[in-house]
């Protein structure tokens, strides 16, 4: 009968030591958990931030290229006052002289590289 009885204590004292180490594995899973949901919070929040910053980015680029391609469009076609402002002078008629031909060329080229909003003979 003691022997029964210390092999009873035995298994109590193993099942005291089993549920207090299981205790502690639940406990650890418990605090492992936690960290896993706070690094997934932190990784949330920074995936918002840059994804934040990035749309900014992609906005401040975007209307940096509108600004761009305003000046351009503002360079490439002269307004009217820009126009009126430059008073275009006539150029003179070829008289068909074969010997004042080349000066005659050379002052078309002159005049449509000081007028460059000039393309063609308007």
């Amino acid at each position: 009968m003691k022997e029964q009885g210390d092999n009873l204590v035995v298994q109590l004292e193993k099942q005291k030591h089993w549920k207090s180490t299981l205790g502690k594995e639940i406990e650890l899973n418990q605090r492992e958990l936690e960290l896993v949901k706070e690094e997934s919070r932190l990784n949330e929040e920074r995936l918002k931030a840059e994804g934040g910053h990035l749309l900014k980015v992609a906005r401040d680029e975007t209307e940096m290229w509108k600004k761009q391609l305003e000046i351009e469009m503002k360079k490439n076609i002269p307004s009217n006052q820009a126009r009126e402002r430059k008073k275009i002078v006539q150029l003179p008629e070829f008289d068909g002289s074969p010997l004042e031909f080349d000066s005659w060329i050379t002052m078309v080229n002159e005049y449509f590289q000081e007028y460059n909003e000039i393309s063609s003979f308007e």
